[in-house]
């Protein structure tokens, strides 16, 4: 059984030598490491051809035109060749047990049916989870059960089978380069579980000028993807207090979109009531938005 692990960067070619050694240091090799180049300027190429030339690990190379994480993510997918594969940002990673604990997890449960994902703790270089109110090990659930429903909050290491994720590529909006992960992951729960455990094996870090850090700018210039992912939540049972989160949320990005207010209550006609009433409060949100992004440009 092989894992496929794939990097989507940009311009932070430097960072991939903490990813490199935490793969050598892999107590099991049997993965692939498909770095995905988002475009990069800087030495990302230099960098990957002299990890290759060193024949220690198996790594994919991929370069393309910049268009977004999502994009790149659904390349490393189409070049997957694991059974199981695994997103590892360019600032992060595994702990050397990682890929022996995926392979474990896999080999006990992979005889069940509509099982989709696995799902592990990530944690901070202090070793602390980043993930709230974890139930017990070994749940069986679902992204929207489990997020939505439990409540469980914070960045967590999925692990997904590498077909399911071949058959739900991120949607892709031109001139846009953000989409939250939710968007896929909410539709892979419509029809397939995951299996929730306690243990870290990932260690996340997030440096500046990485997308976390300047998340709202990048997300007013991609209100597509932002209504994409308001929808995606609306669209399932996500409880009234999510509901009324992302109106709000579809309000301000389809006004960043420049959606007609008539063409938004078209759209959002199956929450009308709710939109009614929450329309002010997406306009100020939307403002508030555009005024920060606009006075960061300046």
């Amino acid at each position: 059984m092989k894992v496929s692990i794939i990097t989507p960067t940009y311009n932070r070619g430097i960072l991939l030598q903490h990813c490199y050694q935490s793969l050598l240091e892999q107590e099991l090799k049997s993965f692939e490491w498909i770095i995905v180049d988002d475009g990069s300027s800087d030495e990302t190429r230099q960098i990957a051809k002299r990890f290759m030339e060193e024949e220690k690990i198996e790594i994919n190379y991929i370069f393309k035109k910049n268009g977004g994480k999502h994009t790149a993510v659904n390349i490393g997918v189409e070049n997957a060749k694991g059974e199981l594969s695994l997103i590892l940002d360019s600032d992060d990673t595994l702990t050397s047990d990682a890929i022996s604990i995926i392979t474990k997890r896999w080999n006990e449960f992979k005889h069940l049916s509509r099982l989709g994902a696995f799902s592990f703790l990530k944690a901070d270089k202090n070793g602390k989870s980043l993930a709230t109110d974890v139930p017990s090990n070994g749940l069986i659930s679902d992204y929207i059960a489990y997020r939505l429903k439990l409540g469980v909050k914070g960045d967590m290491c999925e692990v997904f089978r590498t077909e399911i994720l071949k058959n739900y590529p991120f949607p892709i909006f031109p001139n846009e380069r953000f989409l939250s992960e939710a968007v896929s992951w909410i539709e892979i729960a419509k029809t397939y579980k995951t299996i929730y455990f306690d243990h870290v094996i990932y260690k996340a870090e997030y440096l500046e000028g990485g997308l976390t850090s300047s998340i709202r700018k990048v997300q007013y210039n991609s209100p597509k993807g932002m209504c994409k992912l308001a929808e995606s939540y609306l669209n399932v049972d996500c409880g009234w207090k999510m509901k009324l989160k992302y109106l709000i949320v579809y309000i301000c990005f389809g006004l960043i979109d420049k959606k007609k207010i008539k063409e938004i209550f078209q759209q959002m006609k199956g929450n009308l009531i709710g939109l009614i009433f929450l329309f002010p409060v997406g306009y100020l949100v939307f403002k508030s938005i555009e005024r920060d992004v606009l006075n960061q440009e300046r």
